[in-house]
């Protein structure tokens, strides 16, 4: 009788911590400050799709899209995606960027406002980046890169306008 409460208990722990492990998984987006983490995920609108010029994760595909919220900018790799939804204007370009709490990298994507033109990839490792005063989903490289790490080439331009 001990034996068979020792194995339904062994067996209802590793059930359970299969199922408190997986369950953990939508919430890898609670870590990603400025965007989320999606695994199969069809944009409602993509306006400009980039093919990536320089170093980028394998089978990587970038889009600049819209979401019920307003422009962001999707990475998709073959294991899933992130959006990147923290969105700013500056100097003539639009800003898209993401960060890992905590731990690093953050992404910064600058977009031109001429959707024909190249958009660039910054990726900044953990303590190469700080929040900006006051808005601390927008990570500030410490010392910002003079050329961007991915060189991103319109490939297909959907919807150029702005909205």
């Amino acid at each position: 009788m001990q034996n068979t409460y020792k194995s339904c208990l062994m067996i209802f722990m590793g059930l359970f911590c299969i199922f408190a492990i997986s369950s953990c998984f939508p919430y890898a987006s609670a870590l990603l400050i400025g965007g989320k983490v999606v695994k199969e995920y069809v944009p409602r609108k993509i306006l400009v799709a980039y093919e990536a010029q320089g170093p980028a994760p394998p089978g990587a595909q970038f889009y600049l899209i819209e979401t019920d919220s307003g422009l962001a900018f999707y990475t998709k790799d073959p294991t899933g995606g992130i959006i990147c939804e923290k969105h700013w204007v500056e100097g003539g370009a639009d800003y898209f960027a993401a960060a890992w709490f905590g731990n690093g990298p953050a992404f910064i994507f600058k977009v031109p406002m001429d959707r024909t033109q190249n958009a660039e990839r910054y990726v900044y490792e953990n303590l190469t980046y700080k929040g900006t005063p006051g808005d601390r989903m927008r990570p500030m490289p410490v010392k910002p890169k003079e050329k961007p790490d991915t060189l991103l080439i319109p490939k297909d331009i959907y919807d150029a306008g702005r909205k």
